[in-house]
């Protein structure tokens, strides 16, 4: 569902030789009005696993990628073609719980301010590209965007934004991103209003599957606070599925709630997408 706007899909159509990956074509437009939906039905020879929404003058900074299980390719149909777009009655999944995402005005980073001077142009590449002049912010946070060499890049221990489709996001799919080496300088933290005093589940979104043998161990430090008091969480992010990760279970008392990310167990990549409260209904 697109919030009012002309927007079309970009197609693979067969794969590439020389690089394995799928050429793309354009659709047409379609037009999309607020509070709407639209089917598109798109037929090919060429086995379709992702297709990228290009969502026009939107406040997305890149086309969406679009993507399907395996589980969910039916065999060929065989029938007349349907009409290339018309009417959908979907409609989005209702979110359960307290969710903060890192767009959100409860989500805060300590940075202090940087240098937004990009590198210079240096040799062939330099001459005949123009790099981008300087640090784009993404509220609050320079983005860090898939551009050539010479694009400005974010000092190392630099919290930065960066688009990613596993990302939650209502709207657009962002994350928080830091690399740490020693130890965490600038921490992150996620605020949420507990409307009740009760036992809730805290979990945390990942967007990435950190497997690496070098990820082993890989831990994120968290210190949940009520502004009294506070309870420090060791999230083991190695080796987890994509999405939603259980962080633990804690007696809240009503009111504001700080989930503060405060450091790593050991030097790895540190993702601040989004958290999650429900509140424990067994008790």
């Amino acid at each position: 569902m697109v919030s009012g706007g002309l927007g079309s899909l970009q197609i693979p159509t067969d794969g590439n030789w020389a690089w394995g990956y799928p050429y793309h074509t354009e659709s047409q437009g379609v037009r999309i009005d607020a509070g709407t939906a639209k089917r598109i039905n798109h037929r090919s020879s060429y086995e379709i696993r992702s297709v990228y929404l290009d969502p026009g003058l939107s406040l997305h900074r890149e086309p969406i990628e679009l993507t399907e299980s395996v589980d969910s390719f039916q065999t060929p149909h065989i029938e007349a073609p349907l009409p290339f777009e018309h009417t959908s009655t979907w409609k989005p999944v209702k979110e359960i719980g307290i969710i903060v995402d890192d767009l959100d005005s409860g989500f805060f980073v300590e940075q202090q301010n940087i240098s937004s001077n990009r590198p210079s142009r240096v040799g062939p590449v330099g001459w005949l590209r123009m790099p981008r002049l300087d640090a784009e912010l993404d509220n609050g946070l320079p983005y860090r965007g898939s551009g050539y060499f010479f694009e400005y890049r974010p000092p190392t221990g630099i919290w930065s934004r960066l688009a990613e489709h596993n990302a939650y996001g209502n709207f657009r799919k962002t994350i928080a991103f830091v690399y740490v080496r020693n130890a965490l300088s600038k921490k992150a933290t996620f605020t949420a209003n507990i409307p009740q005093t009760a036992l809730w589940n805290l979990d945390y979104h990942l967007p990435f599957v950190l497997d690496r043998d070098g990820q082993r161990g890989l831990k994120y430090n968290l210190t949940v606070s009520d502004g009294l008091s506070s309870f420090n969480v060791d999230l083991d992010v190695y080796n987890r599925n994509l999405g939603w990760v259980e962080v633990g279970e804690l007696d809240l008392d009503e009111g504001e709630i700080q989930v503060e990310i405060v450091g790593t167990s050991q030097r790895g990549p540190l993702w601040a997408d989004a958290i999650r409260w429900t509140k424990d209904e067994k008790n």
